[in-house]
């Protein structure tokens, strides 16, 4: 009986021995690769002016915000379709009631952003509203879809 199991431990050791010496390993590399183009993407908050009183005296002013991600160093520019100035939204019988946007708060510069570089993080920018006083267009809710435009 001794005998028997000298016997199967050896030959269990010589099968374990054959095992571990037919087990090798090949090896290959391979390239990952991928090439990056320039991307932006832009939202924009509404530009809500509320309640115009003509005969107020003054403009009314409201602001809202434009974000603009780009892939980091892409160079981008930011424009309003149709331009930022002299716009007009239209009211009931297709009245219009002018205003426009303006890059700062004093409301001089039309609304543009030139020369801007991409981080990979959204960049806002304040578009400073303004609705001319003494416009006696007739009552209503005037409205106008603008659209803003990134350039890259």
């Amino acid at each position: 009986m001794n005998r028997v199991l000298r016997v199967l431990a050896a030959v269990s050791f010589s099968m374990a021995a054959v095992g571990a010496a037919q087990a090798q390993t090949a090896t290959a590399n391979f390239t990952v690769s991928a090439n990056v183009q320039g991307a932006c993407i832009v939202a924009a908050t509404d530009l809500a002016f509320g309640n115009y009183l003509a005969n107020a005296g003054t403009p009314t002013d409201s602001t809202s915000t434009v974000t603009v991600t780009c892939t980091t160093g892409t160079g981008y520019g930011v424009g309003i379709s149709g331009g930022a100035t002299g716009r007009s939204m239209t009211g009931p019988g297709g009245a219009l009631l002018t205003y426009g946007m303006f890059n700062e708060a004093g409301r001089t510069t039309a609304f543009s952003v030139t020369g801007a570089t991409g981080n990979g993080v959204g960049q806002a920018y304040t578009v400073f509203g303004r609705v001319p006083a003494l416009q006696f267009v007739p009552v209503g809710n005037y409205t106008e879809t603008v659209t803003v435009n990134v350039n890259y």
